[in-house]
């Protein structure tokens, strides 16, 4: 979701003690947010820049790793330093969080190709074929994740070799978007066990590369690189690194890790029965697990150390809603008077009763993951006629997303056997007025709204904490979110609606499901259904 700064400006400034100095990147899918916080994660310095997405074709999303995010960060740390008036080398240490995307580099360390990101779709077919070939109970077995479209680096690759084949000859090594920025720094190539468990190739068990996976897929394993921990040094900020960042040569540089892993760390969402819900571009459920429970409707992953686990329901179109809406339905070039889109999307959205007149929304804009699992679905909006509002439709698009967040959580407690405790949201959404107040009531929970909104970068600086030697493992994942920051109470009187809206939402979902793959072969085809 696009990073507005509490809606004050695409830079802010917060309180936080000036010692100890860390740098805190989170490459998003829209944006690449950099920040300088001290070692208890408080951020002195933040700026948020736009990465530039890339859709040559329909159902395709690409990042060009140069332009899209290398670029974007050293404007990032350039303007970060200058404006809080930090010297590089004060800086102890720096990680980098991202989302989930294939980056492939040949011999020489240059990308082969445009990245294929987490919400590209072009591998359904590819996806169903690896699971018939290996059975989806025996990836299960070995992965602890089901095979997906852009959720799994497996699919991609596979899709390069057969598409591209000449590309495919030139690939050395596979990176996530956090990997290849620590190898631009560092020179190093190494994957995190977070996003080493989101590529298909991982033993989740053992926390190794799987022969089995690799044989099954014709994979030559020269491709998968040394598998580090998130908290583990990478390697140190090179001299040309430097001159280009205006960083300390020698500064260490941790190996990475999964945005949701860095936000429920930013978040102080790490402890089972502390749940995290981060409304970014994609949503997420944040679960952590006293053990690992591999139900293949959310993700599992390793949380930094190897006995730790968060279960992950992914709701792909949440914040990436609310900017299709803002660019495609509102005045793209902002308002009149100069106030920021999602400020007059959250007014649009105020205007209109709870329920949205009975019009129903599903935030399928790329897919869907959790729980329905379909690179098919679409977005839909049910029950329009001509007394609908604009404003309706903008409440709707924050009740589709909150019925989303809603039916995931009630499967993880349903799989876990347990109530959810304290749920803190966090992320750019966080900040809005009114989109709080709804999952409140929809979810019928009081939340509590994280101190650190910017949770991800939060999370990466306490990250590259320990990995400066200034705080230890169990002393970041034993963190409690502090108790501060407004707390939302569901509106009691709504749960009769919601609850019926809820119904229909699931059901409208469900019913879809067997038609969305039969109109998007047609909508590629470019014919009628």
């Amino acid at each position: 979701m696009t990073d507005h700064a509490g809606y004050r400006g695409m830079e802010e400034r917060t309180s936080g003690s000036p010692s100890d100095l860390l740098l805190g990147i989170d490459i998003g899918t829209t944006h690449c947010k950099v920040a300088v916080g001290n070692r208890g994660g408080e951020i002195v310095q933040r700026a948020a820049f736009p990465c530039r997405l890339d859709t040559p074709r329909q159902g395709w999303v690409e990042v060009d790793p140069e332009i899209g995010w290398w670029r974007p960060l050293l404007l990032g740390l350039k303007r970060v330093l200058a404006t809080a008036g930090i010297d590089g080398g004060a800086i102890r240490g720096l990680a980098v969080s991202c989302t989930n995307g294939l980056v492939c580099l040949d011999k020489a360390g240059r990308p082969v190709r445009n990245a294929i990101m987490q919400i590209d779709r072009r591998t359904a077919a590819i996806s169903r074929a690896i699971e018939e070939t290996i059975g989806r109970e025996e990836i299960r077995r070995i992965t602890g994740n089901r095979v997906a479209p852009g959720s799994c680096s497996a699919p991609s690759l596979l899709w390069i070799r057969s598409k591209e084949p000449a590309r495919f000859e030139e690939v050395d090594l596979i990176l996530s978007p956090s990997g290849y920025v620590v190898h631009r720094l560092t020179g190093r190539r190494v994957m995190d066990r977070t996003r080493a468990a989101t590529t298909l190739f991982y033993d989740i068990r053992e926390g190794t590369w799987s022969e089995k996976m690799i044989r099954s897929l014709e994979i030559p394993d020269r491709m998968l690189p040394p598998i580090l921990s998130p908290d583990e040094v990478a390697g140190e900020v090179t001299r040309e690194a430097a001159r280009l960042t205006g960083l300390k040569a020698g500064t260490p540089v941790t190996a990475g890790v999964m945005d949701s892993i860095a936000a429920a760390i930013g978040a102080g969402t790490t402890i089972p029965g502390q749940i995290g819900i981060v409304l970014g571009t994609v949503g997420r459920v944040l679960w952590p697990l006293a053990g690992p429970a591999f139900d293949d409707r959310f993700l599992n992953i390793p949380l930094v150390a190897p006995d730790r686990w968060m279960g992950i329901a992914c709701t792909n179109g949440t914040g990436l809603s609310v900017d299709w809406f803002t660019a495609n339905l509102m005045n793209p070039g902002g308002s009149p008077d100069g106030r920021d889109p999602l400020e007059i999307f959250d007014s649009e959205a105020s205007a209109s009763p709870p329920g949205s007149r009975g019009l129903i929304y599903l935030p399928y804009l790329a897919g869907e993951r959790s729980p329905i699992w379909n690179p098919h679905a679409r977005g839909v909006f049910f029950g329009l006629d001509r007394g609908h509002t604009r404003g309706d439709l903008a409440r709707s698009v924050m009740e589709g997303t909150a019925f989303s967040i809603r039916r995931n959580l009630e499967i993880l407690e349903s799989v876990t056997g347990t109530r959810s405790g304290t749920i803190w949201l966090s992320g750019g959404g966080s900040r809005s007025p009114v989109w709080p107040d709804i999952i409140s009531s929809v979810l019928k929970r009081e939340l509590r709204i994280s101190a650190r909104g910017d949770s991800e970068c939060a999370g990466a600086i306490l990250l590259a904490a320990v990995g400066a030697g200034l705080l230890d493992r169990e002393e970041v994942l034993d963190r409690r979110s502090p108790e501060t920051g407004r707390r939302t109470s569901p509106a009691l009187d709504l749960a009769e609606l919601y609850d019926e809206l809820f119904r229909r939402y699931t059901a409208l979902s469900d019913a879809l499901g067997p038609h969305f793959a039969r109109f998007d072969e047609a909508s590629r085809k470019g014919a009628a259904p």
